[in-house]
């Protein structure tokens, strides 16, 4: 397996992972299609993106979101934060440290 960074024409950075099928046996080449099969579907903030794929005789190449630290760090506080705040306010109303 290869990983490198790539550009789209527009600029947009993003990782190309190339997998050479000879290097994989059929039972590894089952469990990658299950994983893009997934990846097609899921959809969310946290998770970083299938953007694209291309299946080859010789290789499969997935075009994917380029992992940010900070982007993804920044949209996981965004969307877990809240929901530790009210979580927090509930232990400590119970546990009898209210504001």
């Amino acid at each position: 397996m290869l990983v490198d960074r790539c550009r789209s024409k527009e600029g947009r950075k993003f990782a190309l992972k190339i997998i050479r099928k000879e290097r994989i046996s059929g039972e590894q080449e089952l469990a990658l299609g299950a994983e893009l099969a997934l990846l097609r579907r899921l959809r969310h903030p946290g998770l970083i993106q299938l953007v694209d794929e291309l299946d080859t005789p010789a290789e499969w190449y997935f075009v994917m979101e380029l992992f940010s630290v900070c982007v993804h760090l920044c949209v996981r506080l965004s969307v877990f934060l809240p929901f530790f705040h009210s979580f927090y306010d509930s232990v400590s109303c119970a546990v009898g440290l209210s504001k």
